[in-house]
């Protein structure tokens, strides 16, 4: 993993960029939590490299404050402060932006999907039903409710999942969720038991891995229509 700078049309932004061993091979832009460019931000990249594709994770909040903050009380207040200024439109384009750079990678075959985590949730979403995206997965993604509206401009696979015990994406609003998607054969929605909010964070204190091990693997049976 190393870090980049990705050039778009209104100025350039930091990110973390993660080669696969072989080629041609897709690309992923995995969109982050509100953390930002974190180093276990990093450490997804190198894993989805791992597993043969292209990587990179934008710093989606390059026009609000770019950077990482510390791991610490005032870190994490500017963290949820910042998250809350970030532009939807604004951060779909930088998404786009991702894709397009990976897209131009020598060796990379032309499909790129789009992971999300906790604040990236909803971007995976969005990229299918406003960049065109094959794939996109969701890993207790924050924000997919307010935009259920398009619901039926998903395109492409989608793969979400869920904690039945995540504060911070209640059960009510994973229902509106399941609701709104139902008919679309194309869309998969784990729910897991007793998960929590970040249940796919190694380390976390509310890590679980049986959700963490299920998710994935639902993901990657999306993703894989990028090979």
């Amino acid at each position: 993993m190393e870090q980049i700078e990705v050039r778009g049309s209104d100025g350039a932004f930091a990110a973390l960029f993660a080669k696969p061993q072989k080629t041609p091979a897709p690309g992923i832009v995995i969109v982050p939590h509100i953390g930002g460019i974190t180093q276990d931000m990093g450490e997804w990249a190198d894993h989805y490299a791992a597993k043969g594709y292209f990587a990179v994770v934008p710093d989606v909040f390059w026009r609000v404050q770019p950077g990482v903050n510390p791991p610490t009380d005032e870190g994490r207040k500017r963290n949820f402060e910042r998250s809350a200024k970030v532009s939807v439109d604004d951060c779909v384009r930088d998404v786009q932006t991702a894709i397009d750079y990976l897209k131009a990678q020598p060796g990379c075959n032309g499909n790129v999907g789009v992971i999300g985590f906790c604040f990236g949730g909803k971007y995976a979403y969005l990229a299918t039903t406003r960049l065109g995206v094959r794939a996109a997965a969701s890993f207790h993604g924050v924000g997919i409710g307010e935009y259920l509206s398009e619901a039926n401009r998903v395109a492409g696979r989608l793969s979400l999942h869920f904690g039945d015990n995540d504060p911070i994406v209640p059960m009510n609003e994973v229902d509106a969720i399941v609701a709104a998607l139902r008919a679309n054969k194309q869309v998969d929605i784990g729910i897991y038991a007793g998960a929590e909010h970040n249940f796919t964070r190694k380390g976390g204190p509310t890590y679980q891995e049986k959700a963490a091990v299920e998710s994935e693997r639902a993901s990657d049976a999306a993703l894989a229509t990028l090979f």
